[in-house]
């Protein structure tokens, strides 16, 4: 309390002192014109005043900020052509800059002074209320927190107790949750297990086709091709590896006759009708097993020209097929990948009818390369 009050009383008497040390300083006169003019003619000399009246306004001006008064005149630091283009109207400027924030200061009432200091004071005697109110507020709260400690010992208590009935029952849960997981995975095994040797009973298969002759002379296009697929095991009763199938091949077909150098464009169909024989589960790569099947059976077809009226091409004869295909056994995904090769044998003459001649491929025969998927439209669960 006592230094308090002496830190007061020394804060009044160093205002009061620079309050009277500004108000007695004394103000410099300015030079007549003629000094003026010296000034100007040395541009050291005149630099060096020209930052004199200029440090004396900004010194004025923080007289009246510490005083919270806002100065009438603008200060702005001499520019770089005031200083090297020496003018005695600069000089004068910047002593009325001055000269103004001087008389502004001298017209500030001492009891204005006075005043600041009671407010310095009043700050002080609210400075030392507050300090009162956070001793009081420091005790409660150490109150509080011994309070607290108390009740944390005994909540610290009641979750030990808790913890233990809560790992019994965690303990319980984990068990079932356990067995739980057990009987899931092996109902996924045992579904797992009964698709990887389910049987397909119906598909229908879609694929891109090339067929091939054995002659120079017949080029084909790209073409496609349609598949059913059914298993004749359940109908007849001899098992479930005998399949009934028929396919359908379109593709264009281009006779090329050497000595007119004519070409001749065809549409050409075939339907090709048989058995096959389903070799299953021969070997496995990562999550599929293949598949292969082996068949035979007989075909017809024809082909016949857009644009011309002329006799139209037929197919027919007996063929060998093998096929390749993979299926995924570990998740019931209905579509298989396969790779089809046929053979075909003819047993009728190929007969190009021209319109200026005839021309006939004897013993014909073609192949027939397809690439595509099957769709599993009805599968058994074998037992």
């Amino acid at each position: 309390m006592k230094s308090r009050l002496i830190v007061f009383v020394q804060l009044i008497i160093v205002l009061s002192f620079t309050y009277i040390s500004a108000k007695d300083n004394n103000f410099p006169s300015l030079p007549s014109n003629a000094q003026l003019e010296a000034y100007t003619e040395n541009e050291e000399l005149y630099a060096e005043k020209l930052f004199e009246y200029y440090n004396l306004a900004v010194e004025y001006n923080t007289l009246l900020k510490e005083r919270e008064v806002t100065s009438k005149s603008k200060i702005n630091v001499p520019s770089n052509e005031e200083l090297t283009s020496p003018d005695i109207n600069t000089f004068k400027k910047y002593y009325k800059i001055a000269q103004d924030l001087k008389n502004q200061f001298d017209a500030i009432p001492q009891n204005s002074t006075i005043s600041k200091l009671k407010k310095y004071s009043n700050a002080i005697d609210s400075l030392r209320t507050d300090n009162e109110r956070l001793k009081s507020e420091i005790y409660d709260f150490s109150l509080d927190v011994n309070n607290a400690q108390f009740y944390k010992k005994l909540t610290d208590k009641l979750i030990e107790e808790h913890a233990k009935d809560k790992f019994i029952e965690d303990s319980i849960n984990l068990n079932r949750l356990d067995r739980m997981k057990k009987s899931y995975d092996n109902l996924i095994k045992l579904y797992t297990d009964s698709y990887a040797t389910s049987t397909i009973m119906m598909s229908t298969a879609f694929s891109g086709s090339r067929v091939y002759f054995g002659s120079s002379s017949v080029k084909t296009d790209p073409g496609f091709n349609l598949g059913l697929n059914i298993n004749a095991g359940p109908i007849f009763g001899f098992g479930k590896v005998i399949e009934i199938f028929g396919n359908y091949t379109s593709f264009k077909l281009k006779y090329f006759e050497s000595f007119t150098n004519i070409q001749t464009e065809y549409n050409a169909n075939m339907f090709h009708i048989g058995a096959q024989y389903l070799l299953k589960d021969l070997f496995k790569l990562d999550d599929f097993k293949a598949n292969v099947t082996l068949g035979t059976g007989f075909f017809f077809g024809d082909a016949r020209t857009p644009n011309l009226n002329g006799e139209n091409l037929s197919f027919k004869g007996n063929f060998l097929k093998a096929e390749l295909s993979f299926r995924n056994i570990n998740y019931n995904f209905p579509l298989e990948l396969f790779i089809n090769y046929t053979a075909n044998s003819h047993s009728n003459d190929l007969i190009f009818v021209l319109p200026n001649s005839n021309s006939s491929i004897t013993n014909p025969s073609s192949e027939i390369l397809s690439i595509g998927a099957r769709f599993n439209i009805w599968r058994s669960i074998d037992n």
